[in-house]
């Protein structure tokens, strides 16, 4: 049995505003997309580049901006890496809330559990608030964060990686901002097309998401897993690749023979 000390935190983690919708909270935070309240330029850099270096203009009238993450108050309003990696990032807030990953104590018995948790193995019954409030960060989103997670520590590694510092820029005001390259595990960095992917919230603590791509590189299309900006397998701009022929192919039987037409004298 799990015991008390998984069931005491449950409450606060899925029932702080009493949705009754399945796997549904209001501790997540919705980001906007596709706004022009705020254009982000990054300049061109080559594979020689420690530091990318960019602009963001505040295009709004009465909105603040605070770059500080979704609840405006980290350290670092975002990152530069990739362009694929940031048109991804953004193509995920479209379709998903920012949600942080809970810190769930969990023991049985005196024994805690530090580590994935086989959930086959746990008395779903007891789990079932818990579960609840965690049903946002299972299924396809969690699955689509993981990749891009992923990805972006390979991009890390090769050093196509930074963070931009916090900043605020008022209405009708620009800012600008950099961020220093990790160093590449070995070898020298590659050039890549740079991006800037930038979280902000304004005086409402409304959160935003704008992303910028270097100058002279062009905007991936719908670069997301399964979108409609990549061809399928079977679709006209992706070749679907042809089965292998059998070594031994099963002879086609034979058809019957007509009956040979009556010989008429």
């Amino acid at each position: 049995m799990v015991s008390a000390s998984l069931l005491a935190a449950t409450p606060a983690l899925a029932q702080p505003y009493g949705n009754v919708i399945p796997g549904a909270d209001q501790t997540s935070i919705v980001v906007h997309t596709d706004t022009n309240l705020m254009t982000v330029t990054v300049n061109p850099a080559d594979a020689a580049a420690t530091e990318i270096k960019g602009t963001v203009k505040n295009n709004s009238d009465n909105k603040t901006f605070t770059c500080a993450g979704p609840r405006g108050n980290g350290a670092t309003a975002g990152d530069v890496t990739t362009a694929k990696l940031v048109a991804q990032s953004e193509d995920y807030y479209r379709k998903n809330t920012f949600r942080e990953l809970p810190k769930v104590p969990i023991q049985f018995g005196n024994i805690p559990i530090v580590g994935p948790i086989k959930l086959g193995e746990l008395d779903l019954g007891s789990l079932g608030p818990l579960l609840q409030g965690l049903g946002g960060l299972l299924g396809d989103p969690n699955a689509d964060r993981n990749k891009i997670a992923k990805d972006y520590s390979n991009e890390r590694v090769k050093g196509h990686a930074g963070l931009i510092d916090k900043f605020t820029v008022k209405p009708g005001e620009s800012a600008d901002f950099s961020a220093y390259l990790n160093n590449p595990s070995s070898g020298p960095r590659t050039d890549f097309d740079a991006a800037a992917f930038i979280m902000c919230t304004d005086e409402t603590k409304a959160a935003y998401a704008f992303t910028g791509y270097e100058e002279g590189t062009r905007k991936p299309g719908d670069a997301f897993f399964g979108s409609p900006g990549l061809p399928s397998l079977n679709s006209p701009g992706l070749q679907s690749p042809s089965l292998p022929k059998p070594k031994n192919p099963t002879p086609t039987a034979a058809e019957p023979s007509s009956p040979p037409a009556p010989v008429t004298e």
